[in-house]
């Protein structure tokens, strides 16, 4: 029989998508499947939609909102969730988004044959409001896969500091005992930092971490609060490189650090740079003339 898989919702006021998320997570071909959808007291329309699903989920609802950074408030979702969740896989999923029926078996596969790893990722299809897809990816097209150079996640961010190499929250799929070990997250100065971020940077110290080229999800781009100003883009990526060096794994290492740049209106040129990078590191200096082969 094959393991249990849970599927983690997390869902505030998104009447307009959720029971298209919810729908697209029973759909999986794998069973067997539990949905746990998290409700953090939503006043739209939500809660009577999810009601409707009956026993086909388990359902979490919130009387309020968690009331803090909307970061904070789907870490609790997470953590609450998961709390009641029993599957062996986690795959988290938010209200918004979608799943690719054959996720959680294509999934669930590369795990049993990969034992050590305990995350898996995936691409995502990039979505309008409407549901149509805008030709986008996420992660970028261009960005790093570490494993594709012989490189594992951690050996790559701790050599070239680059930590944008991740997938978003619906793109990630996680081994249950690597979540034993930290959850619940708790709360931080961190305020700009999702639980996203947490959960990928803590999982190249506790496994190996795969990623799946292929889109298996869609992210839905409707949200107006991420098209931030350089400035707020700015605070984020200090954060980022903040928590990930204050992490126990990353204690008596160098640190690493990061470069300014704008992650919305250069993100290829960035990426590009990198593997510039990596290609320049493994030519011989200029000034070296390659030896001469006696036979």
């Amino acid at each position: 029989m094959n393991p249990l898989a849970s599927i983690l919702i997390n869902n505030y006021n998104h009447e307009k998508y959720i029971a298209q998320c919810v729908e697209s997570a029973l759909r999986q071909t794998y069973r067997p499947i539990d949905v746990i959808v998290y409700d953090d007291g939503s006043t739209d329309n939500s809660a009577n939609i999810l009601q409707a699903f009956g026993k086909d989920i388990t359902l979490i609802a919130a009387r309020e909102n968690h009331g803090k950074t909307s970061n904070f408030n789907q870490m609790n979702a997470i953590n609450k969730a998961f709390e009641v969740s029993k599957g062996d896989f986690i795959f988290l999923l938010d209200g918004d988004d979608l799943f690719v029926d054959s996720k959680v078996e294509r999934v669930v596969d590369i795990f049993k044959k990969k034992p050590n790893c305990c995350l898996i990722q995936h691409n995502l299809g990039e979505i309008d409001a409407a549901g149509n897809f805008m030709n986008k990816t996420q992660p970028d097209r261009f960005c790093i896969r570490p494993l594709a150079h012989g490189m594992s996640y951690k050996d790559y961010i701790l050599k070239y500091h680059n930590q944008m190499v991740f997938a978003a929250t619906s793109g990630l799929c996680f081994r249950r005992h690597f979540l034993e070990k930290i959850l619940p997250l708790k709360e931080d100065n961190y305020d700009m930092i999702w639980p996203d971020v947490r959960l990928t940077r803590n999982a190249i110290f506790y496994g190996e971490v795969y990623h799946l080229d292929t889109i298996l999800g869609y992210y839905r781009n409707h949200r107006q609060s991420w098209r931030n100003t350089q400035r707020q883009e700015q605070r984020v990526i200090e954060q980022m490189y903040a928590y990930f060096n204050s992490l126990p794994q990353a204690q008596g290492r160098h640190e690493i650090s990061y470069e300014t740049y704008k992650i919305k209106k250069w993100t290829s040129w960035f990426y590009f740079k990198r593997r510039l990078k990596m290609l320049l590191q493994t030519l011989p200096p200029f000034w070296v003339r390659p030896q001469n082969n006696p036979d």
